[in-house]
C-alpha cells in the first residue's frame, strides 16, 4: 500500500465522519417522507450498516488512529458512539484491556477461547450456536 494511506489526516477523518452522519440523516429523512412499511426492512439494513460505520469511527478514535489529537479523538468517539448507545470511554477502556489480553482464558474480558473440557461438556445446540452459526 502507498505510504499516504498511513498518514493521519484529521480533516479527511472528519469529512468521512460527516459523510456517515449525512447518510444517516438522509436515510431518516427518506424513511420519514416515504412512511412505507415496504421500505423499512431496507432502511433497517442500511441504517444498521451505517451504525456499524459509526462504531468503526469510534473504534478508530479509541485506538488513536482517527487523529493524532487526543481531545479530538475523545470528542468524535463520544459523538460516534452516543447514537448507537455505546458508552465510549467505558468501551475504550475495556477494549484496551481486551487487546492487552487477547485470547487469554483468564484475563480477556471480551472474548476467550473455550477449553477442551468445557467444549466437551457443551450440549450440541450450544456448540452449534457458538461455533457454527453467525
Amino acid at each position: 500500500m502507498p505510504d499516504y494511506c498511513f498518514e493521519s489526516s484529521p480533516l479527511k477523518s472528519l469529512a468521512y465522519f460527516a459523510l456517515d452522519i449525512g447518510l444517516i440523516t438522509g436515510l431518516y429523512a427518506i424513511a420519514y417522507s416515504l412512511d412505507s412499511w415496504f421500505f423499512f426492512p431496507l432502511f433497517w439494513l442500511m441504517q444498521g450498516t451505517l451504525f456499524w460505520a459509526l462504531f468503526v469511527v469510534g473504534h478508530d478514535c479509541g485506538h488513536g488512529s482517527f487523529s493524532k489529537y487526543k481531545g479530538l479523538n475523545s470528542l468524535v468517539g463520544h459523538l460516534s458512539h452516543t447514537p448507537i448507545l455505546v458508552p465510549y470511554h467505558g468501551w475504550r477502556i475495556s477494549h484496551r484491556t481486551h487487546h492487552a489480553n487477547t485470547g487469554n482464558i483468564d484475563t480477556d474480558e471480551s472474548w476467550y477461547p473455550v477449553t477442551e473440557a468445557k467444549y466437551e461438556q457443551m450440549p450440541w445446540y450450544e456448540k452449534l450456536l457458538r461455533f457454527y452459526l453467525p
